[in-house]
Parts: C-alpha cells; structure tokens; sequence
C-alpha cells in the first residue's frame, strides 16, 4: 500500500511517529511482536483499518475461583458419570472449549464456571452458540460464583435467564446426582470456599 500510494519509508514513519529504521524493520517483518499501537499509527498513515482478534489458543488460566467451582460441580454429578475438562467444541478450526461435561449415558451435560457475572445477555448468548455447535451437548448448566455481586446481576437479567435456563440449583443438583442429564439448561450456583454437600445415596 506504501509503495501504491507513491510513499518513501521515511514519509510514512516520520507520519506513524516512528524512526525509519523502525519503521523498515516493521515492513521486512523483522519485528516478531510489533506494538499494536505502531501498527494502528502505519495503518492509519496508509489509509488502512486494523483489525485485531482473540480467540482461545489452548488450555485457559482459570482463575483461582473457577477451579474450585468446577470441582463442586464435579462432587454433585454421580460417580458413575465421566467428566472431563477443557473440551473443545468439535468443529474444524474452532478453539472454543466447555469449561467441562459431564457424559451421561442420554447425552452429554456441559458446564460454563463463572466466577464473575458480567453482562447478562453476553453470557447467554456465548453459552447459546456454543450449545448450537456441539451436537454432542444435550444440557448446559451455568456454574455461577454465589456472592452478593452476582446474585444482583442475575436479578437484572432475571427474565433472560429463566428463559434460557430455567432450572434451579436444586433442580440441577438432583439430575446430576441421579447420573443423567438436567431435562432443561440451568443455573448452579456454588460457593467455592465451602466444601460440596455430601452426595445423596
């Protein structure tokens, strides 16, 4: 685009607020890890929009709630159920991973930990697409952190919630005790810091 636009290096750097040689080395691609910033200054000097993306690239760092809360919902699903973590959905080139799923004989139950419930919609909507593409998922259960914080978020976004995920925790509980799958999507809410109750015989 430089070169098509009829620029010397030197114009543009000077433009992008960087040195000549800097600027050189960025377009050799000699710079491993250039700063998004210089690269939103280039793109602007040439007339071009910059567009960044994240998407997973491997196993998340959960947070130090986020584990203990999967291991209470992993205490409440039967003994005799498999559970795995970090399951990757199974479409070509698509990273996006089930925090865990427990694989009931009549279908698999996955699992969302959420230490901190943020928008209410954006949460739904993620879980929802996920749902969608993985066929193998019959249920999915949101394990919410139970403080002050979220309990609020989730009585603002009441109606969304109990549209997409009806069943209570008790509900929850039951199924995954009984070793098969919640007959709708529902909410868990754990405390990470108490210990899971004991399961029931």
């Amino acid at each position: 685009m430089r070169v098509r636009l009829g620029l010397s290096q030197a114009t543009v750097a000077r433009a992008a607020g960087l040195s000549r040689s800097a600027y050189a080395r960025i377009e050799r691609g000699e710079v491993r890890s250039p700063s998004a910033g210089d690269l939103w200054a280039i793109a602007a000097v040439l007339g071009l929009g910059l567009r960044l993306a994240l998407y997973p690239a491997g196993s998340p760092v959960h947070d130090s709630v986020q584990l203990p809360m999967l291991e209470l919902a992993q205490g409440l699903v039967a003994a005799s159920v498999p559970w795995r973590t970090e399951v990757v959905l199974p479409v070509v080139g698509d990273k996006r991973a089930w925090d865990a799923v427990a694989m009931t004989p009549d279908g698999w139950t996955a699992f969302e930990a959420i230490s901190k419930l943020g928008a209410v919609d954006a949460t739904i909507r993620r879980a929802n697409e996920k749902h969608r593409d993985d066929p193998r998922v019959v249920r999915v259960v949101l394990v919410i952190n139970d403080t002050a914080r979220n309990r609020e978020a989730m009585r603002a976004g009441a109606a969304a919630l109990r549209s997409d995920f009806p069943l209570n925790t008790h509900e929850v509980r039951r199924a995954l005790r009984s070793g098969v799958h919640p007959p709708l999507n529902g909410i868990l809410m754990v405390r990470p810091h108490r210990r899971p109750p004991t399961p029931e015989a």
